[in-house]
């Protein structure tokens, strides 16, 4: 690979003292797009000879041969063997795998506590608001590619980035030192970072979609008029060969000769540590021209709530430059086992061709063997001489062998080099070198996970925001988690309430290796018959998780939150059978009245929709009407008028109280029409009277027959349950047992298999 010489010497960064007044600047140190541009071009040529360094190792990681083809063959060398084996890449591989398997056996990624309600409406509250983030964040389209891609180059170089374009987007971005700059001799810790510069590369179609709206745009902090003029200078470009790291991915994607690229706008972040301990995050063209297209100063407190890095250990110094990630680590290694392995295998081509020597100049020009079917006829004067035996086993294979013990302490690839000489492997051999492979120490994931916890806290913080603009890019996402909380009971009051410097974060079993996930997990399934219902259901789910996945264990065991209804959501259909028979019910101060009155009004819009369909006659449904209104009534008075569905519930009982009033008038009519034409006398005042403390106390007494009836149909129901649960528990019980029993034996198979081969 060729690589661009040293640009020239990088000019200052700007200062903290205004050269005209002599004053401190205490903010808009970088006044202008033309001065973000010059400060970014002065770290790149900070950071060009370690650039050289980082293309060269990629180039290892990508396959690149271990030498150069175009002086091979200026050498008369072309014939070599020069092939990349790999060794690099299958250990890049094996390093990521942990961290992705961590994040992808993760079923909530953390736990969202709120200060909203009391100590029962807080957990609650906090369980749905937990999972329906991760739901959000894992339906996001770029999740998995964002992290496969923040593990790939963190880990592969040392260092990688995470920053969102402003102050309200949720979503992020992945960067690593190629195209992220920052000042030398910076400790790897973000808030300590005083200013950070990032190149970008933007579609026309990106950068419209943070002004379609203009004036969430403009709330947000973007300047419409200046993405609008850098939209126009969009164009096809081609690979910077100024770039070493830049030249390397062209040669990788071969497409150093082609001119066929996406149109893109190129564009500059820029975040600065202002003197008053605020930071300020700007937007400018990479060519320095025009407005800012972006700014926000001053808003934050901390570089943390802008950029989060992610670290591959603390570096030889604890700078962000002394970090080196694992390829780094193994490039030497890997290069000295590709051309030690290329030798070879030279040696062994050179072993297997046999060496022909002509007695003159006619027998060279002759043809020496001549193929006669399944013979060969050798011309006269052609001879086959034998050629000293070279012991390159005893020279090469003990090289090999060193130089793969060095490169497996270095790495996490031992298992993926040469096995020269050595009887292979079965399978069950390779499936624990692998996973034993792909166990990191609990130093880096705790790294790891750190990061991710600001970066999730971030994330959270962002889409509690009840500032979000309506009409900005991710707002659609914000919405659909905010009405799934609300349709599972929580209230925007608990989303506003949220405590981001409070959220936990969860690291899963196994530190992201299979191996120790399956090994805990085995380990709690055998104590699984001391553990209540609750801790059996979870183990349960833990064990399907690690041997299978989380997705296919909520299928197979799935969990009550979000996946079954929850139990005043089963109390509240109960009632609605109950009044649609006529009984009464219960209303208690501690149900989630939310929740009731939802279930309510569901079974009184299919009983309006009945009759307006004609299904029913009125004089059958709008007594079940009534009554379930009555009782929705009851939960509304204790619903706080605060709460976002109060005004929504309020209209829809007025609308379906008016359908049961119209009804009950047009029966009234019915009922006196018909009795008119029966002939019957109306009553007098006090006989009516007296009727009606009658039916009154008839009523009452009707009431609480319903209501023991009830309580004695719940006592039944509830006593019905319980027996299935134990039943249910039992059969549970005796499926563990049985799989238990089954694993063991298939232990002791294999152990006595083992055994036989050994």
């Amino acid at each position: 690979m060729q690589l661009s010489s040293q640009p020239n010497n990088p000019s200052a960064l700007p200062a903290i003292i205004d050269s005209d007044t002599g004053e401190i600047v205490m903010r808009n140190r970088i006044k202008n797009p033309s001065s973000l541009a010059s400060v970014f071009n002065s770290l790149f040529i900070a950071d060009f000879n370690a650039s050289r360094s980082r293309a060269m190792v990629q180039a290892e990681v990508d396959g690149a041969p271990p030498f150069s083809e175009a002086r091979d063959r200026m050498h008369g060398l072309a014939g070599r063997t020069n092939v990349n084996f790999g060794y690099a890449t299958q250990s890049q591989q094996t390093v990521e795998e942990p961290y992705n398997q961590a994040i992808e056996s993760i079923d909530s990624f953390g736990t969202i506590p709120t200060d909203y309600g009391d100590e029962q409406e807080k957990l609650t509250y906090s369980d749905i608001i937990s999972e329906e983030a991760t739901r959000m964040l894992k339906n996001w389209d770029d999740f998995n590619f964002s992290m496969q891609l923040l593990v790939h180059q963190f880990t592969m170089f040392g260092v990688a980035f995470t920053f969102r374009e402003d102050q309200f987007d949720w979503r992020w971005k992945v960067y690593d030192l190629q195209y992220l700059k920052l000042p030398r001799r910076t400790r790897a810790t973000i808030n300590d970072v005083d200013m950070v510069t990032c190149k970008v590369e933007m579609l026309p179609s990106e950068l419209w979609k943070k002004i379609e709206n203009r004036e969430a745009a403009i709330e947000a902090g973007w300047n419409p008029d200046a993405v609008e003029a850098a939209i126009k200078t969009a164009m096809q470009r081609s690979p910077d060969a100024s770039n070493p790291q830049e030249t390397q991915e062209s040669y990788k994607d071969q497409d150093q000769f082609t001119g066929l690229s996406a149109t893109t706008v190129q564009v500059i972040h820029g975040w600065v540590a202002e003197v008053d301990g605020t930071i300020t995050h700007i937007i400018g063209r990479y060519d320095g021209q025009g407005d800012f297209l972006y700014k926000c100063e001053g808003l934050y407190g901390s570089m943390s709530q802008l950029i989060t890095a992610y670290t591959y250990g603390v570096g030889s110094n604890g700078d962000f430059y002394s970090l080196r990630g694992n390829a780094w680590n193994g490039h030497n290694c890997s290069l000295m086992m590709n051309l030690l392995t290329c030798k070879f295998l030279d040696q062994a081509i050179f072993a297997a061709t046999p060496t022909i020597q002509a007695s003159s100049e006619d027998a060279v020009i002759d043809q020496m063997i001549q193929p006669r079917g399944p013979y060969n006829v050798v011309t006269q004067g052609t001879t086959f001489p034998e050629m000293p035996h070279v012991p390159f086993k005893d020279s090469l294979i003990p090289a090999i062998s060193t130089i793969q013990q060095i490169f497996s302490m270095r790495t996490s690839a031992a298992h993926f080099s040469p096995q020269m000489g050595k009887s292979p492997k079965n399978q069950e051999q390779v499936m624990t070198e692998n996973a034993l492979a792909g166990s990191n120490g609990a130093a880096g994931m705790t790294l790891f996970f750190q990061s991710w916890k600001n970066d999730y806290k971030e994330f959270v913080r962002r889409i509690c925001n009840k500032n979000y603009p309506s009409g900005h890019p991710g707002y659609a996402e914000v919405l659909e988690f905010r009405k799934r909380c609300l349709r599972r009971g929580v209230p925007m009051e608990a989303i506003w309430a949220v405590d981001v410097n409070a959220i936990q974060i969860n690291q899963g079993l196994g530190k992201g290796s299979v191996f120790e996930r399956r090994n805990a997990t085995n380990a709690v399934m055998g104590v699984i018959d001391r553990l209540d219902t609750d801790g059996q259901q979870f183990a349960l789910r833990s064990y399907l998780a690690a041997h299978t996945d989380v997705e296919y264990a909520n299928l197979l065991v799935p969990k009550q939150p979000g996946q079954r209804p929850p139990m005043d959501l089963q109390i509240a259909n109960m009632e609605n059978s109950l009044m649609s028979l006529g009984q009464q019910a219960v209303i208690e101060p501690n149900q989630n009245h939310v929740i009731h009155v939802g279930a309510h009004l569901q079974i009184l819009t299919q009983l309006d929709q009945q009759l307006a369909q004609m299904q029913v006659t009125m004089e059958e449904i709008i007594p079940k009407m009534q009554m379930i209104w009555e009782h929705a009534g009851q939960h509304m008075q204790m619903i706080a008028p605060s709460n976002p569905l109060f005004p929504v519930y309020k209209e829809q009982l007025q609308q379906l109280g008016e359908v049961i009033i119209n009804g009950t008038k047009h029966l009234e009519a019915e009922q006196r029409k018909a009795a008119k034409a029966a002939g019957q006398e109306a009553e007098s005042p006090m006989l009516s009277t007296d009727r009606q403390a009658v039916d009154a106390a008839a009523r009452i007494a009707m009431l609480d027959e319903r209501k023991k009836s009830m309580e004695l149909d719940f006592a039944r129901q509830k006593h019905e349950q319980q027996l299935a649960q134990k039943d249910a528990d039992f059969a549970q019980k005796t499926a563990m047992n049985t799989l238990n029993m089954r694993l063991k034996a298939n232990e002791a198979a294999q152990k006595a298999q083992k055994q036989t081969a050994a």
